[in-house]
């Protein structure tokens, strides 16, 4: 995939969660607010009174802005981020981490990104970023980084074939006062 540039800064952009890109794209987009902020609406109120379908709003976008650009095909890469509900779908099914990246949630709570691909059964293939800062997949990956440093002498960010995907631990803790049901997800360690 050809890297993006921004009109901003014309620097490449391959990465949001790395730190300097991050950097880079915080400096382009403060560097254009002030140019966006004065330049005013798009459609006048009358116009956005009467439209009153989806076609009609569609029509109005056409009209100001010309095609209407797929988000997935000009700001993606094609990976999804898989919600925490749904990484269930990964369970005894192969997953190939290609790499992952570590970064700070709310209240500074490191939490790691993994960009994986998932075969599914009968060859489909899905493409994802999970996300997870629990004792389960971010401690093993954690743990692996650290051990394969030690052995190694380098730190692996990334190449790492899960035979069966992901596995879970649900089970009922007290938040509160009031018992809720949690699952943990971890890398399932079993082999095919």
């Amino acid at each position: 995939m050809a890297p993006r540039t921004t009109k901003a800064t014309e620097t490449e952009i391959d990465a949001v969660t790395d730190p300097a890109a991050q950097q880079v794209v915080k400096r382009a987009v403060e560097g254009i607010v002030p140019e966006l902020m004065a330049r005013g609406e798009d459609y006048s109120e009358e116009a956005l009174l009467n439209a009153e379908t989806y076609a009609d709003f569609e029509r109005l976008v056409r009209e100001q802005h010309g095609d209407i650009e797929t988000a997935a095909e000009v700001l993606g890469d094609g990976f999804s981020i898989l919600r925490k509900d749904d990484k269930g779908r990964l369970a005894g099914i192969p997953v190939l981490v290609m790499s992952w990246t570590w970064n700070k949630g709310d209240y500074d709570t490191p939490f790691v990104s993994l960009r994986v691909i998932a075969r599914f059964p009968g060859g489909a293939m899905g493409k994802y970023i999970v996300n997870d800062s629990g004792a389960g997949i971010a401690e093993q990956i954690a743990k692996y980084e650290i051990a394969k440093e030690r052995k190694t002498g380098k730190r692996p960010s990334g190449g790492l074939f899960l035979q069966k995907g992901f596995t879970a631990s649900t089970y009922d803790k007290e938040i509160d006062g009031k018992t809720i049901t949690a699952t943990t997800y971890y890398i399932d360690t079993a082999t095919a």
